[in-house]
């Protein structure tokens, strides 16, 4: 058995974990394959976009079709959580669920800033979201303020941005602080 952090023979943990979701999902009791959509509900939807082509932006259009009945239908079986009832169905049936609602009651009641980073990995959180975002580049001064004026696209009137932001990518990319 492999727990949450991957080690093997240690005891499952009981707790419900709501698992990111696959475009398919095949219902363990029918055997039947449901195929997920990302589509509107109940008319088409139009829209501009920024379309890359070669590198070179321009507007360009967008058309999303409607899901039909059997789209719709399909993806709540695959991300409307069926598979989450029949887990809590089980708990209840074992007796194990008023054990697990208590646990997180006990928990949240707990919950302080120190408890909250003692049980999460927070560094890993906090770097992955200044990865995302761009933050703590080597080598970049985020202390230098600068303004910057980028016309978006060549032809159309532009745009100011003045923020410590702005001076980091102008850092990283070697431009004007």
């Amino acid at each position: 058995m492999k727990r949450r952090d991957g080690a093997r023979g240690a005891a499952p943990d009981p707790r419900p974990c709501r698992s990111p979701r696959a475009p398919r999902r095949t219902d363990p009791l029918t055997g039947e394959a449901h195929h997920s959509v990302i589509k509107p509900l109940g008319a088409d939807h139009r829209a501009e976009t920024l379309v890359f082509e070669e590198g070179v932006p321009r507007i360009g259009a967008l058309h999303l079709t409607a899901a039909d009945d059997a789209e719709r239908d399909a993806t709540v079986q695959v991300m409307g959580g069926a598979d989450w009832q029949m887990g809590i169905d089980d708990l209840q049936a074992k007796g194990l669920l008023a054990d697990v609602q208590a646990a997180v009651r006990a928990a949240w009641d707990r919950g302080d800033a120190e408890r909250i980073a003692s049980g999460a990995d927070t560094g890993w959180f906090r770097d992955e979201v200044g990865r995302l975002y761009g933050w703590d580049v080597p080598g970049v001064d985020y202390g230098v303020a600068a303004e910057t004026t980028v016309p978006w696209p060549a032809d159309a009137r532009p745009t100011t941005c003045t923020s410590a932001a702005t001076a980091r990518v102008n850092a990283a990319s070697g431009g004007a602080a």
